[in-house]
């Protein structure tokens, strides 16, 4: 299922994913809801396994996949957000269980930027790696970082280029927490 978000004044997508994405025009449509309620018609409708539910997001969309699970924790088993990011303030989001986390984010995003920003006056999002942390919180892992073997994503560049940073100490099950960056 490929789901795409309202259309701004402007003609583009967008997800009311978090505080700082994306909702620019404070339409405040409960996107949550509705992909929830998307995902339920899809198991009314179809032999489904419950934990083998994910979310995957670019962009917005991460932002809107790390919304699912604050909001959904019960239906979703995981998400890989690409350039996206999760709440700033955790008290925003409460998972009910323990959700997997991938962050895949490039270190020179000039975009949404790999060590997080602020909007003056707005709001701000965090880093990928303080996303991650921020999960791990979530899912009761131990706060420990290891490194995983790097991988090779770009064919463009040589060698492994793509470092992995993994929680996965003591963390409730389905809850680890990765970073490809």
């Amino acid at each position: 299922c490929v789901p795409n978000g309202l259309t701004n004044s402007q003609g583009d997508r967008y997800w009311n994913a978090t505080d700082f994405c994306c909702d620019f025009e404070g339409n405040r449509p409960d996107d949550s809801s509705y992909l929830r309620g998307l995902v339920e018609t899809i198991i009314a409708d179809n032999p489904v396994d419950l934990e083998s539910i994910h979310f995957v997001g670019h962009s917005n969309g991460g932002f809107m996949s790390y919304r699912m699970a604050c909001d959904n924790a019960d239906l979703v088993a995981s998400i890989a957000s690409l350039a996206g990011a999760t709440f700033s303030n955790s008290s925003n989001c409460t998972p009910s269980e323990p959700v997997h986390v991938l962050q895949i984010h490039g270190t020179q995003d000039d975009v949404i930027s790999y060590n997080g920003s602020c909007i003056p006056f707005f709001a701000c999002y965090p880093g990928a790696l303080e996303s991650i942390l921020l999960w791990s919180n979530y899912n009761q892992c131990v706060d420990t970082t290891e490194l995983g073997d790097n991988l090779d994503l770009d064919g463009s560049l040589s060698g492994a280029e793509t470092t992995r940073t993994l929680i996965t100490q003591g963390c409730e099950d389905q809850g680890a927490c990765e970073l490809w960056a």
